[in-house]
């Protein structure tokens, strides 16, 4: 059996495991946007999947939907994506919509903004995979907090560019950090 290709877009997102293995996503042509290499992304699940079962995610910068499709591939129950662009929601929606999963809400967003009040709630994931050109770790954490979206034991993925300084912070405990192809990448977690 061949397995289609979700419609619209021109470039492509492949889930790496679990129920929609080997799918191809579309997604489409928009400045800034980047997914996660499959390098890191294989890494972040490696590390995420034994707690993973049940447990509500939040992608804070979700562009193509890469981390947010694989966890939910995975085991992850829900998934909120918060994305600027219009474009990046319809094409979150159209895939989950491909999929078959009601277990994806997009929301057009904008960082630093407060968090709309629908989606205003505890998460287990805070995924942060911000532009490279003028975001940066402690910041962002710092936003994690004042949102009230963490309890302690919820987890923050963080992705930065490799020249950037990792952020040591007093309320976050790294607990997974590593390195590959111009990235760094690791999981917070809340103290």
């Amino acid at each position: 059996m061949v397995k289609k290709k979700s419609p619209g877009g021109t470039n492509f997102i492949r889930i790496q495991g679990g129920k929609w293995r080997n799918r191809k996503l579309a997604f489409p042509s928009i400045e800034g946007l980047r997914p996660t290499k499959s390098m890191v992304k294989e890494t972040l699940m490696n590390w995420a999947r034994p707690k993973l079962a049940g447990q509500k995610c939040l992608d804070v910068f979700a562009g193509s939907g890469n981390l947010a499709f694989e966890l939910l591939s995975q085991g992850c129950h829900q998934v909120v994506c918060l994305e600027k662009s219009r474009e990046a929601c319809k094409s979150l929606e159209k895939n989950a919509k491909y999929l078959g999963t009601e277990h994806l809400q997009a929301v057009v967003w904008e960082y630093p903004g407060a968090l709309p009040d629908e989606i205003k709630t505890t998460y287990d994931w805070v995924l942060l995979d911000p532009p490279f050109n003028n975001l940066w770790g402690s910041g962002l954490l710092d936003w994690v907090l004042e949102q009230n979206i963490v309890i302690p034991s919820s987890c923050v993925y963080l992705e930065l560019p490799d020249r950037g300084v990792w952020p040591e912070h007093e309320r976050f405990q790294t607990v997974k950090k590593k390195r590959s192809g111009g990235v760094q990448f690791g999981v917070l977690e809340v103290k």
